[in-house]
C-alpha cells in the first residue's frame, strides 16, 4: 500500500474495495463498478493509464486529476504498482539513489506481504483472493537496480517543485519525518499531522485500558474499584458504565468510536487519562496480595505503550492551549531510542496507510547518522 498524497492510496488488486471511487490497474480485468462509487477508469497497464498512448499524457496530468478526488484508491498488479512506486519517490526525491530506493520499496510491498492479514480483514476482502498477496512476484534487488535508472516521471523542473510545495502538507508523515531529522524548521510542514498520528496512537492504546476494564468488571475487586454496583440480574449494565465519571464518555449513544472519532476522544482526553489511573490503582493500591485486581500484568505500566500513552497525556492535558514547536521536537526525541521502533506507529501497526517499518527505517539513518538521509529531504524549493 501507497500513499501518494492527502487520502489517495496506490493498493494491490487484491485488496480491492468496491465501496471506493478507483482507478483499477491490471492484465485481469475484474468488473465491479458500481452506482455509489463507479470505477473511474479500468485499463490493462501503467502505460494504457499514463504516457504517450494513455488516458493522461503524462505522470504531471495524472496527478493533477486527482486533486479533487476523496478516499481515492487505485488497484494495480505488481508491474503496475512497480512503476507508481518508482515513479511517486522520484517526484519527491528526484536525487535518491537506487540503493536507498530499493530500501524504502521493500519497506513498503514486504511490508505488505508480511501483514497480509490486516489486508483480509478488509471489509470487501473475499476468500477467492486471499492467496494472492503470496504470490505477488516483487523486484529482486538486481531487478530494481536496473529497472530504478529507466523510469523518468517528469524531468526535474519547475513544474515538479511547484507540484510537491503544492501538495506538501498533504504528503505522508513517514516522508516528513524523514525531512525534519535534517532541518527540524521543517515541522511547520506537518505539525498538525502529526499531533493527529499521536492522538490517534493514544486512542488505541485508551481503547485496550476499556477493553481490559469491560473484559473483567464483573470480577467483585473490580467493580469494587470501579465503584459500579453492577449485579448478575440487573436489566441495564451499560447505563450503570455511561453514568461512571471516568468511563462514561466511551458510552455516549451516539456510538462514537474513540479510535476513529479524534475529535471526541481528544474532547474527552481528560476522562481517558481517569482510565489510565483507574487501572494503575488496580495493581499500585495499597491491598492485600491475595486480594489483587488481577486483570493486567504486573509490570504493564512499565511497558513502553502504556508507560508513554500514560505521561503524554500527562503532558497534552498541561500543555493542550499551548503546543509549542519545542513540546513536540521533545515528543518525537522521546518516541524512539537507538535499538527501538517508534511507539507511536508501532501503536498504529496494524493502520496499513503508515508504515513502521519505513519509520523505522528513517529513525536507524538519523541515529547511525547515515549521509542517506540527506537523499530523503523533500525537493521542491
Amino acid at each position: 500500500m501507497l500513499h501518494l498524497f492527502h487520502k489517495t492510496y496506490v493498493c494491490p488488486i487484491f485488496m480491492l474495495d468496491n465501496s471506493k471511487k478507483r482507478v483499477i490497474v491490471t492484465k485481469d480485468y475484474i468488473d465491479t463498478d458500481t452506482k455509489l462509487n463507479p470505477i473511474k477508469h479500468t485499463v490493462s497497464d501503467f502505460d494504457s493509464l499514463i504516457g504517450a498512448d494513455g488516458i493522461y499524457k503524462n505522470w504531471h496530468t495524472f496527478l493533477i486529476s486527482l486533486d479533487n478526488e476523496e478516499k481515492f484508491r487505485i488497484y494495480v498488479d505488481i508491474d503496475a504498482f512497480n512503476k507508481f512506486f518508482v515513479y511517486w519517490i522520484k517526484t519527491l526525491f528526484p536525487n535518491i539513489s537506487t540503493n536507498l530506493a530499493y530500501k524504502c520499496y521493500n519497506c513498503s510491498i514486504q511490508r505488505l506481504k508480511i501483514h497480509f492479514t490486516q489486508a483480509m480483514l478488509n471489509n470487501s476482502y473475499v476468500d477467492y483472493r486471499k492467496f494472492d498477496v503470496l504470490n505477488l512476484k516483487l523486484l529482486t534487488k538486481t531487478e530494481f537496480y536496473n529497472f530504478f535508472p529507466k523510469q523518468i516521471p517528469w524531468e526535474n523542473n519547475e513544474d515538479r517543485k511547484q507540484w510537491v510545495k503544492n501538495h506538501l502538507e498533504k504528503i505522508s508523515i513517514e516522508w516528513h519525518l524523514a525531512n525534519y531529522f535534517t532541518d527540524r524548521s521543517h515541522l511547520k510542514y506537518f505539525k498538525e499531522k502529526y499531533l493527529y498520528v499521536l492522538t490517534k496512537a493514544l486512542s488505541i492504546e485508551v481503547h485496550e485500558w476499556y477493553e481490559y476494564i469491560v473484559k473483567y468488571f464483573m470480577k467483585p475487586n473490580v467493580k469494587k474499584e470501579l465503584g459500579i454496583d453492577i449485579n448478575w440480574d440487573d436489566e441495564d449494565w451499560r447505563y450503570k458504565f455511561k453514568t461512571h465519571p471516568s468511563m462514561g464518555w466511551m458510552f455516549d449513544d451516539d456510538l462514537k468510536y474513540i479510535t476513529k472519532n479524534m475529535i471526541y476522544f481528544k474532547a474527552h482526553i481528560r476522562e481517558a487519562l481517569d482510565v489510565g489511573k483507574l487501572l494503575k490503582s488496580f495493581w499500585f493500591k495499597d491491598i492485600k496480595v491475595d486480594d489483587k485486581v488481577r486483570i493486567l500484568d504486573k509490570d504493564y505500566f512499565e511497558s513502553d505503550h502504556a508507560n508513554f500513552t500514560f505521561n503524554t497525556l500527562e503532558t497534552l492535558i498541561i500543555n493542550q492551549d499551548n503546543l509549542s514547536d519545542d513540546y513536540i521536537n521533545n515528543i518525537i526525541d522521546k518516541d524512539i531510542g537507538r535499538e527501538s521502533v517508534s511507539i507511536i506507529f508501532d501503536l498504529l501497526n496494524h493502520v496499513l496507510k503508515w508504515n513502521p517499518i519505513l519509520v523505522q527505517l528513517i529513525y536507524e539513518l538519523h541515529y547511525t547518522n547515515n549521509p542517506q538521509l540527506k537523499e530523503l529531504t523533500i525537493d521542491y524549493a
